[in-house]
C-alpha cells in the first residue's frame, strides 16, 4: 500500500470533504481516506498497481472539486 497525501482545491465545508472522500473510497484499490479542509488536502492509502493518481483525480473532479495529482 502506498499513502499519499493530494492538495485539495474547493473544499469549504464538511458536505465537500464528505463528497471528496466518498468518491475516492468509491474507486478499487483504495484503502483509507482522511480529508482536511483545515490543510485543504486529502491523504489516500492505496494500492498502486489498482489505482492511479490520475484515476483520483478524476474521480474528485467529477464532483466538482480539483485535486493535484
Amino acid at each position: 500500500m502506498t499513502t499519499k497525501t493530494f492538495p485539495v482545491y474547493g473544499m469549504r465545508c464538511g458536505h465537500c470533504k464528505a463528497q471528496v472522500e466518498t468518491a475516492l473510497q468509491a474507486l478499487d484499490g483504495v484503502a483509507n481516506v482522511h480529508a482536511s479542509l483545515d490543510d485543504k488536502n486529502v491523504e489516500v492509502e492505496f494500492d498502486d498497481t489498482k489505482v492511479t493518481a490520475n484515476t483520483m483525480k478524476n474521480a474528485v473532479a467529477e464532483v466538482g472539486f480539483d485535486l493535484e495529482a
